[in-house]
């Protein structure tokens, strides 16, 4: 399972840390991650698309773009400080 990581903004608006979350065949990059998080629901397309401000994103700690290959087996953390 995917381990991801919510940060600054994104925690406050989410009320969580993180979490463990198999991700299904499909999402094999940032991009598509972010489109799986955004169809949450209101809140989680609030803060993944951007509107709670500009998100930095890690995948094993090191930053990623959103054509960045992600599995199962990362860490990927979201970083937001707000607008």
């Amino acid at each position: 399972m995917a381990k991801l990581l919510y940060f600054g903004t994104i925690n406050e608006i989410l009320d969580t840390d993180g979490e463990h979350v198999s991700l299904p065949d499909n999402i094999r990059d940032v991009k598509a991650l972010l489109e799986y998080l955004r169809n949450r629901g209101d809140q989680w397309d609030y803060v993944f698309s951007g509107q709670a401000g500009n998100i930095q994103i890690t995948v094993n700690k090191d930053f990623a773009t959103l054509k960045h290959r992600i599995s199962n087996i990362d860490e990927i953390a979201f970083v937001c400080m707000g607008e």
